[in-house]
């Protein structure tokens, strides 16, 4: 159990080490561009359409035919007024003939259809994906124009969302996703801007994204504002204000307020469970690694200073002969095996021993119907003289449970234990722990503190694949970044966990002393 425990966390660590190769070759593959900032605002006014600006800087690290934005407007309306633009230097010249390098905004015309290596140009489908899929809800955004990889890229679009916002009998509502979930890679800024109409009254708003704690927005003049960084999934603005600020929009005759609320409480508990999952992960490698260090320091240091092992002094007594009895023999092994106690291999040793030097016979039944059955079922008797010097507990069995002159094995078996009986056995015990100790050949120190480490090696086998559990739980419900991050301290975790059971065993404990030296 002690070597395939060590393979168990060797192999967790090699797994883990693949899985982080794994996914860090996957993001270098992926890593041709990046995206710096997205600056998304939205101007809602009192129909409830919303006019959108949406600009996002690129950085390529090697050339490109183009960008596309991939805009999910599910629940927000048709999306109609498409304008495309690329921010560029623009040279002045003033009225001392020197000039000036100011931005301005490049527009880009609008065409059905375009191939790569067009400049200056976009098309725009409605209901189909960036990879030219059809896809309800999706609209894309193609801009055709080579890219450089010496300068950033930015470009900016504008368009008209129908029905950003909803009117309902006690409340209005805004709840869009302003980052959607189709980008190829992470988002390092993200800005959101949301101005609500005039007479929204008392506002509360809410951003929702998969990587980070819900938060609640601070609202100033009915415009509202959130920041993330590291995006790469939705980021989603919630909203609630004055139903009249929405006068020219259609109302729905139902409720809204109570149950937009009770959503929010929803998302709030699942997102702090999750959050709770995330530090819990690193929370238990931590207290693991502390933990199985702490005791294991603990159990080498109890009894004496920490001393390398002298393992040509213990080859050299390898091969000699002990001069214990056999039962004595027996219960140096379960001691030094199971510090707790002594098992019944102990017992059957001493009954053997005792056979041998004369005082009890030890006698296998053969049931006479069936003698074959005594090949798979072995009972025996235990005979003794009531003058012979046998150990109190077997003299115990065989007046108590037997007839004060046998006692067969089918009858300890069937009797019921008394407490009487079990006191005997614990005595039994006793008396050979107090036997080893008089002899000093196995140091009890030595022995719970390795029982002890032995112990804790499988409850850490045990934790860490909770461990494995929870780091799943905690990738399939975060963000790609914080799973590998944990991943890492978990490893590093491990390594350090893996060098405390090398030490141990190349040191033992000063106060030890070796069974065979004695002899």
């Amino acid at each position: 159990m002690k070597n395939w425990g060590n393979w168990r966390i060797v192999g967790c660590v090699l797994i883990s080490l693949l899985m982080v190769s794994f996914f860090g070759i996957q993001s270098v593959k992926a890593a041709d561009y990046t995206i710096k900032e997205v600056n998304m605002s939205a101007v809602v006014d009192k129909t409830g359409g919303a006019a959108v600006t949406e600009r996002v800087t690129y950085h390529f690290n090697e050339p490109k035919n183009g960008v596309y934005i991939v805009q999910d407007t599910a629940g927000l309306g048709q999306m109609s007024q498409v304008a495309v633009s690329e921010l560029v230097n623009q040279t002045k010249w003033n009225a001392n003939d020197a000039y000036t390098k100011q931005e301005g905004w490049m527009p880009y015309q609008l065409v059905y259809s375009a191939q790569n290596g067009s400049q200056n140009v976009f098309t725009f489908n409605k209901n189909m994906d960036g990879n030219e899929k059809n896809s309800d809800g999706l609209n894309t955004i193609k801009i055709y124009r080579p890219t450089d990889t010496t300068k950033d890229l930015t470009v900016q679009a504008k368009f008209y969302l129908s029905s950003v916002a909803k009117k309902y009998s006690d409340t209005g509502e805004v709840n869009c996703k302003m980052i959607g979930s189709n980008w190829d890679v992470q988002i390092e800024q993200v800005k959101l801007t949301v101005k609500l109409p005039s007479q929204s009254g008392s506002v509360r708003a809410w951003k929702h994204s998969s990587a980070d704690p819900i938060q609640k927005l601070v609202v100033h003049d009915g415009v509202i504002k959130a920041r993330a960084s590291n995006v790469n999934n939705f980021v989603e603005i919630h909203t609630l204000f004055n139903r009249q600020a929405l006068a020219a929009a259609p109302s729905k005759n139902q409720a809204r307020l109570k149950s937009a609320l009770d959503v929010e409480k929803q998302i709030t508990q699942r997102t702090n469970t999750r959050s709770m999952l995330k530090h819990a992960d690193v929370i238990i490698a931590i207290v693991m690694t502390i933990v199985f260090v702490g005791l294991t320091i603990r159990a080498c240091l109890k009894n004496g200073a920490l001393v390398r092992r002298n393992k040509t002094l213990e080859k050299s007594h390898r091969f000699d002969l002990p001069t214990l009895t056999p039962t004595l023999a027996a219960a140096v092994y379960s001691y030094d095996q199971n510090s707790s106690g002594m098992t019944n291999d102990v017992l059957s040793t001493y009954l053997m021993e005792a056979q041998q030097t004369g005082q009890i016979e030890i006698e296998q039944i053969v049931p006479l119907k069936h003698p074959k059955r005594a090949k798979k079922q072995k009972d025996f008797v235990i005979r003794a003289e009531p003058d012979a010097e046998i150990d109190l507990y077997v003299r115990r069995l065989i007046d108590l449970i037997g007839n004060g002159h046998q006692v067969s094995t089918e009858d300890i078996k069937e009797s019921k234990v008394s407490s009487a009986m079990v006191g005997e056995q614990t005595s039994f015990n006793q008396r050979m722990l107090e036997k080893i100790r008089r002899l000093k050949i196995v140091n009890p120190d030595y022995v719970t503190a390795r029982n002890r480490l032995d112990k804790l090696q499988v409850r850490f086998n045990i934790l860490m694949l909770f461990w494995l559990v929870l780091d799943i739980l905690v990738f399939l419900l975060g963000n790609l970044s914080s799973w590998l991050l944990i991943v890492i301290v978990a490893v590093i975790m491990m390594f350090m966990a893996i060098l405390t059971v090398g030490i141990t065993k190349l040191f033992w404990n000063g106060a030890r002393k070796h069974v065979l030296s004695r002899t």
